[in-house]
């Protein structure tokens, strides 16, 4: 894919695939927030109560996390709340870490036992490290260049959470930097990543040839938007021509129009956002034989993430960008974009407008 990086010389440091003692890769991670902590108790040995029971902060908890909000879906029996449930997946040690609020930092890196250095500034996140990872649960990404840009000019391989720049302009920015630097780059939703959601999708051929889905996110702002066009184009195929959207109080509804596609769905698909405190996104696929239903939730993403994490494992490990993925990605962005502009004008919008 043009503009990508694909493979770069390995260095004899970098060698550590199919050995039972390779080094583990240093990760660095950037904004310590629940995303953040969703992939690092994943990836690095971790104290199960603090997640359980974090540390109470002067001000108000900023992140889910810190009202120890997630423990339960990576350790699901409540009768043993030391067992994780979730795969976690190794070689991965967390050596340093930044947040905009030092006593978050503080708070993430005491998970881990306080091993990971707390930076003063996010700029030393990328020194000394295999990966830079930047979380970013709830924002809408404006920021995630300038997070970026001081690994990816030091050729540090980067996990950018969705979603990846917020905007086109953005995430070629990115891509770019990448680019010109050597630095494999991926971003990716866990909603796509997890295999319940391929698994809905591999039955489609029980209901025939498609005549309509639907997807149903609980954000109505960006953050939850790029969830919903991934799995849109990961369920439903990607090129759809035209979107119309409706924002009524609550909720945001948009049809998705594949044209006269006969690999598409016939009647398009609905795309509803709405701001309920459920996390979960419910799945629908209407076929001529048939419907099939779905949900992803908070019991799930762990698999996604999982995946994900696998995939970055391999990125590091081999210096070539996911390309497919990164693709996929762009394509979602261009769609909430096209999103964003007929709930601005109120119209219908080609997605075509935001090719090249």
């Amino acid at each position: 894919m043009e503009g990508m990086t694909t493979s770069k010389p390995v260095k004899e440091s970098d060698r550590r695939a199919g050995s039972e003692n390779e080094a583990k890769i240093r990760v660095g991670i950037i904004r310590c927030d629940t995303h953040a902590v969703w992939f690092s108790v994943l990836m690095d040995q971790h104290d199960p109560m603090l997640l359980c029971d974090p540390p109470r902060l002067k001000g108000e908890a900023a992140h889910g996390w810190l009202k120890g909000s997630i423990h339960r879906y990576f350790y699901a029996v409540s009768s043993a709340p030391g067992d994780m449930t979730a795969e976690a997946v190794d070689g991965f040690e967390i050596t340093r870490v930044w947040d905009e609020n030092r006593e978050v930092a503080q708070a993430f890196a005491g998970l881990f036992g306080g091993r990971p250095e707390v930076c003063d500034r996010f700029e030393q996140v990328s020194d000394d490290v295999d990966l830079i990872f930047i979380g970013d649960c709830d924002l809408d990404g404006s920021d995630h260049v300038e997070l970026a840009r001081p690994g990816l000019e030091k050729g540090v391989a980067t996990f950018v959470d969705k979603p990846f720049g917020g905007t086109l302009a953005n995430a070629k920015k990115m891509l770019d930097l990448a680019n010109a630097h050597d630095a494999p780059i991926y971003s990716q939703s866990m909603c796509v990543a997890m295999p319940e959601t391929a698994r809905f999708r591999d039955r489609f051929s029980e209901i025939g040839q498609l005549t309509c889905g639907t997807v149903q996110s609980p954000g109505r702002e960006i953050a939850g938007q790029i969830h919903g066009t991934c799995l849109t184009h990961f369920l439903f195929g990607d090129e759809v021509r035209e979107v119309r959207a409706m924002n009524v109080p609550r909720q945001l509804m948009v049809h998705l129009d594949y044209g006269d596609r006969p690999d598409r769905p016939s009647a398009g698909v609905v795309y509803y956002g709405y701001g309920g405190p459920n996390s979960g996104f419910y799945l629908q696929a209407y076929g001529v034989k048939g419907k099939l239903d779905a949900v992803i939730n908070d019991w799930t993403y762990p698999n996604g993430a999982s995946k994900i994490l696998k995939t970055i494992r391999e990125m590091v490990r081999t210096r070539r960008t996911p390309l497919l993925e990164m693709q996929a990605m762009l394509d979602a962005i261009r769609l909430m974009t096209a999103i964003r502009k007929a709930v601005d004008t109120e119209a219908p919008v080609r997605v075509s407008e935001f090719d090249g």
